[in-house]
């Protein structure tokens, strides 16, 4: 791997694409990676995942992540509180959304880990 790849982009309706690059050259640069992930991952893990998939770096071994790709921003409010807004979406380098779609409703996005559990997803090896 060079210097100056490609590890995530993100991107939003008002919100300009903007690329994130690695700047040096790390002590990972040859060879295979095994990867752990589950359910439980955190937003930036499934970032890297995604960039050592894209770049053929890596293998992911466990469950599916959850998948929380969203880029917020806050803004204060004049009572001190504030306001998250969000304002554009995390991609790998080859453009896979790192966001779980919402493309069938709020109730089926958040029904998805109750659902996963329920068809035994998270407890047969088969399954995962």
């Amino acid at each position: 791997m060079s210097e100056d790849k490609l590890i995530t982009y993100t991107e939003g309706a008002h919100s300009p694409k903007k690329e994130y690059r690695c700047s040096k050259e790390g002590i990972f640069e040859k060879g295979k990676l095994v990867v752990l992930a589950n359910e439980g991952t955190a937003s930036a893990s499934e970032i890297l995942i995604g960039a050592l998939q894209d770049w053929d770096r890596a293998t992911i071994v466990g469950r599916r992540t959850f998948g929380k790709g969203l880029v917020q921003e806050q803004f204060q409010l004049s009572d001190g509180s504030g306001l998250r807004l969000t304002v554009a979406r995390y991609y790998t380098p080859l453009g896979r959304s790192i966001q779980k779609s919402y493309k069938n409703g709020v109730d089926a996005y958040n029904q998805d880990i109750f659902n996963r559990f329920h068809n035994g997803e998270m407890s047969f090896a088969d399954s995962m």
